[in-house]
């Protein structure tokens, strides 16, 4: 499942999805005292959810508020409008529901597996000389320090070294910068960048910007976050927030892949 052709969703929010409008109850119908003011609130209000199976339209929803009593939603389907609840699923289906795209990403940012990764780059933006690459050819390992390739390196460490982009996720989407802010830690904060390419020549990139310490009203901390670290996946425009324990076994130095 994809989010706009931008990014990969979260899987286990669409099997929740599906499961929670696979399970609609009708609690009760719309009395005609209210029936037209809740249809006329719906088509102007409501959220409206498409389903579709191949390229056909198969249910369209207009989902609105959960009612007083908290017992369901007003719900239109296909034209036909009741109250319905997931029973025990979820108590509020907009719970489950948003138009903002960011309430469907997936958190994981690289899911490769040993074996499906191409090469991966790590370019160190304030030491660029602890930058390195390593390129998988046919059963080949070529490992490049400043372009210039190694031979003496340690084939296990660095088979170790790819494992680690098998679980790569990010904590939370930042949303509390200024536009100032923001351009300021794009600007001035670049510290490393990760680009993956896997064997099916589909390309990854992730820019990791130090993240201040404190963020306040109108301006940042010159200090830096020693537990969390930004990044900004495939140029989009979001910073995602990672904690450092998950990011840093991706963030080695050529010395590490040299027998010791």
């Amino acid at each position: 499942w994809m989010v706009n052709k931008a990014f990969d969703a979260n899987t286990a929010l669409i099997k929740r999805f599906f499961k929670t409008f696979s399970n609609l109850n009708i609690v009760a119908p719309i009395s005609s005292r209210i029936k037209d003011s809740i249809i006329n609130d719906l088509e102007k209000n409501a959220l409206e959810i498409q389903i579709f199976e191949g390229n056909n339209e198969a249910y369209n929803y207009l989902l609105g508020n959960i009612n007083k009593p908290a017992t369901g939603n007003y719900l239109m389907c296909n034209g036909r409008t009741a109250i319905l609840n997931s029973g025990n699923v979820i108590k509020d289906l907009k719970e489950i529901v948003s138009v903002n795209s960011l309430f469907w990403r997936n958190k994981i940012v690289f899911n490769k597996i040993l074996g499906t990764i191409k090469s991966v780059q790590i370019d160190n933006i304030k030491h660029p000389e602890k930058s390195f690459k390593i390129e998988k050819q046919n059963d080949k390992t070529n490992f490049f320090i400043s372009g210039k390739i190694y031979e003496k390196y340690d084939i296990q460490k660095i088979e170790r070294f790819l494992t680690y982009f098998s679980n790569i996720y990010f904590e939370q989407i930042e949303t509390k910068l200024t536009k100032k802010q923001l351009d300021t830690i794009l600007n001035q904060n670049k510290a490393w960048k990760i680009s993956l390419s896997d064997i099916n020549n589909i390309d990854y990139e992730l820019i990791l910007y130090l993240k201040p310490e404190k963020i306040y009203k109108d301006s940042l901390s010159t200090h830096f976050d020693l537990n969390k670290i930004y990044g900004k996946m495939n140029k989009e425009k979001h910073l995602l927030i990672f904690n450092y324990y998950v990011i840093d076994p991706i963030l080695k130095e050529p010395d590490y892949f040299f027998q010791k």
